[in-house]
């Protein structure tokens, strides 16, 4: 649904989700928006013991299963070499929702996307099962970035995670 919520039963009950059924757009909505609401904060504002500059930025549409969508972050870590205490960049939880409308008023070169943008060594594009990420332009407009208008040396990895199988970056 819209609101990022569990789907409605035919009788209209919430679905119970689940680890194995739990999306990053569930977890944004079942746990960074009503954290966050008294404060009107990002989720890492209200959780981190202190400010830190993001490393990489992840890119994802949020229809990825959350338990995926971490499993591919730690492949890219362990792949990389990096340390376990890397900072990656994720909108549901970097930033304020509450204060959402504010942020979307402003062009997109001042969106948070482009401002941690400059911040990072690269960009992780995690894909959900379906593909689905192809199909948002934020999405779409956060690859174009990347490719077209990073600095020089700026990485781009893909990564994605099949049914059974372990995270593993693309390869065509």
């Amino acid at each position: 649904p819209a609101d990022g919520g569990a789907p409605a039963a035919a009788d209209d009950a919430p679905v119970l989700r689940t680890p194995q059924t739990m999306t990053l757009t569930d977890v944004e909505a079942h746990l960074a928006l009503p954290a966050t609401e008294t404060r009107a904060c990002s989720l890492m504002e209200l959780v981190a013991p202190r400010a830190r500059a993001p490393q990489w930025l992840v890119s994802s549409c949020g229809a990825e299963i959350f338990a995926h969508f971490v499993a591919c972050l730690e492949q890219f870590v362990e792949d990389k070499g990096l340390p376990e205490d890397t900072v990656f960049w994720v909108s549901a939880f970097a930033l304020r929702h509450h204060t959402a409308d504010e942020e979307a008023a402003a062009p997109l070169e001042a969106s948070p996307f482009s401002r941690a943008f400059c911040l990072v060594d690269g960009v992780i594009s995690v894909i959900d099962k379906d593909g689905s990420y192809f199909t948002r332009p934020t999405c779409l407009y956060e690859v174009y970035q990347t490719l077209t208008a990073g600095p020089v040396g700026l990485e781009h990895h893909v990564y994605t995670l099949q049914e059974g199988k372990e995270a593993h970056p693309y390869a065509p």
